[in-house]
């Protein structure tokens, strides 16, 4: 999975709506604070928080 694109909320709180995509152009918009990613960044692994249904 990359950084497609970083929308930030907010430079200073470092908050960031930023868009995940996989090579079969799959994407996730997901909430990162802090957020420390760059476009084209590699992205390991990603966290949930109260939901429901998530299937890899």
């Amino acid at each position: 999975m990359n950084v497609k694109n970083i929308s930030w909320i907010s430079k200073d709180a470092s908050e960031a709506i930023v868009t995940v995509v996989d090579n079969k152009n799959f994407s996730l918009n997901c909430f990162s604070q802090p957020c420390e990613y760059y476009i084209n960044d590699k992205i390991d692994c990603l966290y949930t928080f109260n939901v429901d249904n998530i299937k890899i």
